[in-house]
């Protein structure tokens, strides 16, 4: 399912598509592809479906308004960049899906000939900490992360440097 953007003064609209129980008009996204917000969905929302809709940036309080969400799909977007608290009020969280992102893709890449740099530059280390023990991510359309897997990653891998190993 691809959504249209549709010009809303300085803002544009992102059709979100309803779930079985609830209802969900629009998030609120910049013309820079900023997911601003979604506000406008109703309290009881549980699931967000924002695939292939142009986003760049998730910022900090996209979803703050929707307790109740249990899935959010963001992939086949061209997100860069989540920022730190954008999924800290989500407790019921369970899914996010995240692949076919540049903010999904791991950075591995050499600082100088000896030390790799590794990490999801996109990500803040601190990004899934507060989601649920059983809460997954999808970095990838196939497979899964324990988001508090992701997390221990994040902590201790992002952005670290190891010198790479060289002949005598």
């Amino acid at each position: 399912l691809q959504h249209s953007l549709v010009p809303t003064s300085d803002m544009l609209s992102l059709p979100v598509k309803d779930s079985k129980d609830t209802s969900c008009s629009q998030c609120k996204v910049t013309r820079g592809g900023k997911l601003v917000h979604c506000n406008d969905c109703n309290s009881l929302t549980t699931k967000i479906d924002l695939r292939g809709g142009g986003l760049r940036v998730v910022m900090k309080d996209a979803f703050q308004a929707l307790t109740s969400v249990q899935e959010i799909d963001l992939s086949g977007n061209s997100i860069e960049f989540i920022e730190r608290g954008a999924f800290d009020n989500l407790r019921g969280l369970s899914v996010i899906r995240l692949h076919e992102n540049p903010v999904s893709r791991p950075a591995i890449g050499f600082q100088d000939k000896r030390t790799i740099r590794t990490g999801y530059p996109g990500l803040p280390i601190d990004i899934f900490d507060n989601l649920g023990s059983t809460a997954r991510v999808f970095f990838h359309e196939c497979c899964w992360y324990a988001a508090s897997a992701v997390s221990g990653y994040l902590q201790n891998y992002q952005n670290r440097e190891f010198l790479v190993p060289t002949r005598p």
